[in-house]
């Protein structure tokens, strides 16, 4: 997808009114009640169609430090201090703690040291900042070099097998390390993994974000629900740009965002989903319209409510074979990735 092509895309899904603002809200509804996973889903998908709202970057924060996504919040409040989104020192004791957590204890001292150099410190915080960097200064100077924290950019000499993370917890978590690493040195091990016939899908495409952030550039294949593609990382779409899952939410939203809203944020958590997991492969659907109503289809079983098939192709003028087989493969593809 060309840049132009995807700006497209984007404005589509912009032109959609107050649709940002009900994710934020329904997002910090999710955090106030401690469904962070949820919570970040949701912050994430408002982040795309406002990318410099100070309360959704500090809810991707919170939600990420409370499930222990200790390096993914640490990257998103370093990015909020260096592009100046939300209030500064309110950050910095955020980024504080979140080092702190970490077990980096010389990054604090770095950190608190160039705030009392560069800024001004407002009297009232002056005490505290003192006292946390006399405090990271003792951890750090008597922290034997065993026991050392990793330092950004680094990771400890990694020996991982890949195929032994079952967890998504511990797939992000790695995937952040490797983020703030230069993941070339772990291609042999990544590599491996991508191209083999197992492993979980989910991982999979984690990996793929991390390498094409990276701007890895070599030719690497990948194997998913056993389909294969030789990819360059550099050269794929963006995930949360998937062509065919901005096509399917498009028809989907001018269909039901004001007949069924509710209905729709369902199907939209069900495609972002299944594209996430399909990822960088290409559906088989012939039209982005049968996608659309074959997700509709299946949201509507979720929902455990009955509905006749006729209505949902006539609504988006398809043929009922279509979507069945759409829907097949739609279920073949959550059967195969549920736990």
């Amino acid at each position: 997808m060309t840049k132009r092509d995807r700006s497209k895309k984007e404005t589509n899904i912009i032109l959609f009114p107050d649709l940002e603002k009900r994710l934020l809200e329904k997002g910090l509804d999710q955090l106030q009640r401690k469904n962070f996973t949820e919570a970040i889903k949701l912050l994430s998908q408002a982040s795309q169609l406002n990318p410099d709202d100070e309360d959704i970057h500090l809810g991707l924060v919170v939600a990420n430090f409370e499930i222990g996504n200790l390096a993914e919040a640490n990257h998103r409040a370093k990015n909020m201090l260096q592009l100046g989104i939300g209030d500064y020192f309110t950050i910095v004791d955020m980024y504080i703690m979140i080092l702190v957590q970490q077990n980096n204890y010389v990054e604090v001292v770095t950190t608190i040291e160039a705030l009392l150099e560069e800024r001004e410190v407002p009297p009232e915080k002056m005490e505290h900042f003192m006292k946390m960097l006399h405090f990271s200064r003792k951890m750090s100077d008597t922290r034997s070099e065993k026991n050392a924290p990793e330092q950004p950019h680094q990771i400890k000499e990694l020996s991982f097998d890949l195929f032994s993370i079952k967890d998504p917890g511990e797939q992000v978590h790695l995937a952040g390390r490797l983020a703030s690493s230069n993941v070339r040195a772990y291609i042999s091990e990544i590599s491996e993994f991508l191209s083999s016939d197992d492993g979980d899908p989910f991982f999979k495409t984690i990996l793929l974000t991390v390498l094409k952030e990276q701007d890895y550039d070599k030719e690497i294949i990948v194997k998913k629900y056993f389909k294969e593609l030789v990819l360059i990382p550099t050269e794929i779409f963006e995930v949360h740009f998937h062509p065919d899952l901005l096509a399917c939410l498009e028809i989907t939203t001018e269909k039901l965002e004001n007949r069924d809203p509710i209905l729709l944020d369902s199907i939209k958590q069900l495609m972002e989903r299944y594209f996430f997991l399909i990822y960088p492969f290409r559906t088989e659907f012939e039209l982005p319209d049968i996608c659309a109503a074959a997700f509709h289809f299946v949201a509507l079983a979720y929902f455990g409510q009955d509905q006749d098939i006729t209505e949902i192709v006539d609504l988006y003028g398809v043929k009922q074979d279509d979507v069945l087989a759409a829907v097949e493969e739609i279920s073949t593809i959550d059967e195969i990735s549920s736990p």
